[in-house]
């Protein structure tokens, strides 16, 4: 039997959620084949922790990202003899930090009077 294969996405989501998205995505992606019995729910949910244990120690451990910083996570994976099979080379991960609001301020404030030296008498 060929291995089905497929791309579990959470589109753009915070730290604080990336894990809870994955699993309702996974478990959305796989239910017809949860239904014909290729695969377990119990397979799923395993599946999806051994990829949340994983992310979890690149975004939080390697990382030190905030539950406040965005992250885009696409996963492919292999349903082979009935297991999920995660493609770990080809994972991707797309991450964005967020600046603290006063931090940008400080910043946009900066800009503007250096504009004001450049141009003078406007």
């Amino acid at each position: 039997m060929e291995p089905v294969r497929a791309v579990v996405r959470t589109g753009t989501v915070i730290v604080g959620y990336y894990a809870t998205k994955l699993r309702r995505a996974i478990f959305a992606q796989t239910r017809e084949l949860v239904k014909s019995g290729q695969l377990t729910s119990q397979e799923v949910a395993r599946g999806a922790g051994e990829l949340n244990r994983w992310l979890y120690s690149v975004l939080v451990d390697k990382l030190v990202l905030s539950k406040a910083d965005i992250v885009r996570i696409e996963a492919p994976y292999a349903i082979i003899g009935g297991k999920i099979v995660w493609e770990w080379d080809k994972i991707k991960i797309s991450v964005y930090r967020r600046v603290d609001p006063e931090v940008v301020s400080a910043a946009m404030k900066h800009a503007q009077q250096e504009r004001i030296l450049v141009e003078p008498g406007q």
